[in-house]
């Protein structure tokens, strides 16, 4: 890996890294790892737990060798408060456990609400301002990839721009506060619970054709892709429509109101 603060590349264990998304890095099912992180902690269900450098170094020898080599800069943090037997621990530890799980990751500021349903990768946010927001939901009322699928909806969108703020650039804000008013359908009717699981498989499967489409293909491959993947998510986008009753004129509205890819 490449360390900015040593300027250099370094040898580190990869078990003791984590995957990073940055906001710029996540868009409508889709999401791509632009870094890692170092994380000296070990994970069990939602709790993240510490490993002592003693531990750390017997496990990973070539990490503890690269913390030691920036151990004064770890220990000055604010004001020398890090400067004890565990100086190598991570400055905030709210939420730490919780990035290994199935959820929604959804970025802070966007020009459309986007998400991306990551039911295996375990990518991490390190933080609201350059990453965003983990959703995760009660998969017995509610699959995770429907809601994935509303997120994405221009209709949701629609309604984000209308309580959000505005920010330079066409871009809205997406935190909490908003997300958390979005009007979420969750009907129990027979057929509503039918479609919510066809949208659930129609979203796993654009997932897998925009993750082909990331990697290194030829042009007429990425097309075909590209192409496949639009079909999927228009069928997606009817069948949310359809949940929430909208007409023709309505599309119209909320389908206008989004700003080009």
């Amino acid at each position: 890996m490449f360390s900015k603060a040593l300027g250099s590349s370094v040898l580190l264990e990869s078990g003791a890294l984590k995957n990073v998304v940055r906001s710029g890095s996540v868009g409508d099912y889709w999401a791509r790892s632009t870094a890692r992180v170092l994380f000296p902690y070990d994970v069990a269900g939602t709790t993240a737990t510490l490993i002592d450098i003693d531990a750390l170094a017997e496990r990973y020898p070539h990490v503890v060798e690269y913390l030691k080599l920036n151990r004064i800069a770890l220990e000055g943090r604010e004001h020398g408060a890090f400067k004890d037997k565990r100086w190598h621990r991570f400055g905030r530890s709210q939420n730490l456990g919780c990035w290994e799980q199935p959820k929604i990751l959804v970025p802070y500021m966007v020009p459309r609400l986007c998400a991306y349903c990551d039911l295996d990768d375990s990518y991490y946010f390190i933080n609201v301002t350059t990453g965003g927001y983990g959703l995760t939901v009660n998969s017995a009322q509610v699959p995770l990839e429907y809601v994935c699928a509303l997120m994405n909806n221009p209709a949701l969108d629609f309604f984000l721009k209308r309580i959000s703020t505005t920010f330079r650039g066409g871009y809205y804000a997406a935190n909490k506060q908003y997300i958390e008013r979005l009007p979420i359908s969750a009907a129990d009717t027979r057929s509503a619970r039918h479609a919510r699981q066809d949208i659930a498989e129609a979203v796993r499967e654009l997932q897998r054709l925009k993750k082909r489409r990331l990697v290194n293909l030829l042009p007429d491959d990425r097309s075909n892709l590209e192409r496949e993947a639009a079909v999927r998510q228009h069928q997606i986008d009817r069948l949310v429509y359809d949940l929430y009753d909208l007409t023709d004129d309505d599309i119209a509205l909320v389908e206008d109101s989004v700003p080009p890819a």
